[in-house]
């Protein structure tokens, strides 16, 4: 579409057209533009042979743009008047040189006219645009890119976030269903023993049960008690032995060794007991026996554990009734002196076994050290171990934590990476004292008010 700017240019051509036209019916009747119309003296005939150009030399004539006939001085553009003929381009088709001479020229000054008339165009048009600020978009012929709008991304990323992380929740999920899924009913006189408020503080307590079965199927007594306590608000994760030998009140039983509990109700009787008489609230259980002990420390690759001389000879003498029940050689893995070793899980359950060095308060003093070296090495272990680790120990484990508790543990573990570890035993120091019951066997007497409290204040941070 024409702007008006060409409009206008295309409009004074037409009129200069027009009367250069009018020019040419002027100049065909003029003396001045034809010189041969004075010579009057000639005879038409004399006139027509001797002015008027052959045929092949009017086209010569025609294709160069005025030049006369070969032999001829040349003459003014426009063509000589013939007598009896008009010198019109409408009323004489054979006066074909000037038609298109004419059409010629004058399209030659439309074009020049229209070219100096875009250059104008084009000067004002820079001259405009050299007031405006440079582009600073894409350069000419690039596609211009679609502007996203950032809410829009963002929702796009956490949308994938959350698809990848719903994606591996459910992943970890189908992975943790290999436990052994085992929940008792809940115990009904927890009201009565007075225990703190469920998640106070968000501390979550965890039972760990390792007992001294060599066979499925038979309920034995619980040879490890540790209540793993996890407190966020300290940062903090609590390793705490019971002794086997505290004399406590067993619901249902009366007074007994604490580590009889397991073997008479299960872990919901041994729970029920922990609570009743040390005042803190269990929230699960996860039990191992004899030989899924020695299974999960292998899937981890062993345990960093000093041994004394003294101590060698106690593990192996365990060594050796444990090889014999797996069906391997008594003397395979036998240690030889003192010193660092990485035991494997028999050399590492033997150890956890000692109780004629120092007593039951060492025995349970080696198994915290065995357990913090696991976490130890887990710590600094690969993922693939960890994974490798986490199955082998997921399918050894009976537990009352459900999938989706299990699952948000697994998460969760990321953080509990970094908390620190600390290690106790109850009873306490200066809260305990050698007893003998009625049958004259030896036992633990505790003092369990102050026993209770100095629990709570550890896991709960004086409350």
């Amino acid at each position: 579409m024409l702007s008006k700017e060409e409009k206008k240019i295309l409009e004074q051509a037409q009129e200069i057209l027009k009367r250069e036209e009018e020019n040419v019916y002027e100049d065909a009747g003029s003396v001045y533009s034809n010189p041969t119309a004075v010579r009057q003296d000639r005879a038409a005939d004399h006139r027509a042979s001797q002015y008027a150009a052959p045929q092949e030399n009017a086209s010569q004539y025609s294709a160069n743009s005025g030049y006369a006939a070969p032999g001829r001085e040349q003459k003014s553009p426009v063509h000589e008047q013939t007598p009896g003929r008009t010198n019109t381009p409408e009323a004489d088709p054979g006066n074909g040189p000037l038609h298109y001479r004419g059409l010629k020229e004058y399209d030659e000054e439309v074009t020049e006219f229209r070219e100096v008339g875009r250059r104008k165009n084009q000067k004002s048009r820079k001259e405009k645009d050299s007031t405006k600020e440079p582009p600073t978009g894409p350069a000419q012929g690039e596609k211009k890119k679609k502007k996203r709008h950032p809410l829009r991304v963002i929702f796009i990323l956490l949308l994938v976030l959350a698809l990848l992380f719903a994606g591996l929740f459910a992943a970890v999920y189908v992975f943790v269903g290999r436990t052994h899924y085992e929940p008792f009913e809940a115990i009904q006189e927890e009201a009565l023993y007075n225990l703190p408020e469920k998640n106070l503080k968000g501390v979550r307590n965890i039972l760990l049960i390792g007992t001294d079965a060599r066979d499925p199927g038979i309920e034995s007594r619980s040879d490890t008690i540790i209540v793993v306590s996890i407190c966020p608000k300290q940062r903090r994760i609590y390793l705490t032995s019971i002794l086997r030998d505290s004399y406590v009140d067993i619901p249902g039983y009366g007074q007994n060794r604490i580590n009889h509990a397991y073997q008479m109700g299960g872990a919901r009787l041994l729970v029920q007991t922990i609570e009743q008489n040390f005042g803190i609230r269990i929230d699960q259980y996860a039990k191992v026996d004899f030989y899924s002990f020695v299974d999960i420390i292998d899937s981890i690759g062993g345990v960093d554990i000093d041994v004394t001389d003294e101590e060698v000879h106690y593990v192996n003498a365990y060594l050796s009734e444990i090889n014999q029940l797996m069906g391997i050689e008594p003397q395979d893995s036998f240690l030889q002196t003192g010193g660092r070793y990485t035991l494997n899980g028999r050399q590492a359950l033997a150890f956890s076994r000692i109780r004629y060095i120092g007593t039951d308060f060492q025995r349970t003093a080696r198994q915290r050290m065995v357990l913090e070296a696991a976490v130890d090495r887990l710590k600094h272990s690969s993922p693939k171990t960890v994974m490798h680790g986490a199955s082998s120990v997921l399918e050894l484990i009976t537990t009352d934590i459900s999938d989706l508790s299990m699952t948000a543990l697994v998460f969760s573990s990321v953080f509990l990476r970094n908390y620190d570890l600390e290690s106790a035993r109850i009873p306490y120091d200066g809260l305990w004292w050698n007893a003998l019951t009625e049958n004259g066997q030896e036992v633990l007497g505790i003092d369990f008010d102050s026993t209770k409290a100095q629990f709570r204040s550890i896991i709960y941070g004086g409350q």
